[in-house]
């Protein structure tokens, strides 16, 4: 017969293994969305595969394909990842989550990986309000996005190149 500090370990060990493995593929890190930035599509579809995300919209514009991925496990959680048909144009990613944690999780990993911040924009649309921070480095621009609104904030984390043309004058 098993006593019971021998079960609250048992019980302890069995929600520690399922929760680390629902766990996986709930959140990026900074170093996944630098990872995933420079992907052609189908390394970017089998690294997502390999997080736990499934493609799950292509769009298709005049300039550009836009490729939509989510969670299987968290599907409040997604991004977007943009493939100018004109290959000299800037990509685009954009991460979008729930978690205030992850939020001030990716605020730190941005720092860390040596952007600084330039500004703060906030904007109110009515039912609906924004407020982005602005980072920096040589070669990309960061926007962290907080949209407030009645029930749970979202975030939104964007990441894209600076254009060489804009570069050159600084």
């Amino acid at each position: 017969m098993i006593c019971s500090k021998q079960l609250k370990t048992l019980i302890l060990f069995t929600f520690a293994v399922i929760s680390s493995h629902f766990a996986y593929g709930q959140e990026l890190e900074m170093e996944d969305i630098f990872d995933m930035y420079p992907l052609d599509s189908i390394s970017l579809k089998k690294a997502c595969n390999d997080k736990d995300f499934s493609l799950v919209n292509i769009q298709e514009d005049h300039w550009i394909f836009s490729y939509t991925f989510r969670s299987n496990n968290k599907k409040e959680i997604s991004f977007l990842r943009t493939f100018p048909k004109d290959t000299t144009a800037s990509k685009h990613l954009q991460y979008h989550f729930l978690s205030y944690k992850s939020y001030n999780k990716l605020r730190k990993q941005i720092r860390e990986n040596g952007f600084t911040f330039t500004r703060e924009q906030k904007k109110d649309y009515g039912s609906v309000a924004y407020s982005r921070e602005y980072y920096r480095n040589d070669v990309f621009e960061i926007a962290l996005e907080e949209q407030l609104h009645q029930g749970p904030h979202s975030f939104t984390l964007m990441l894209y190149k600076i254009p060489d043309v804009e570069r050159r004058k600084e």
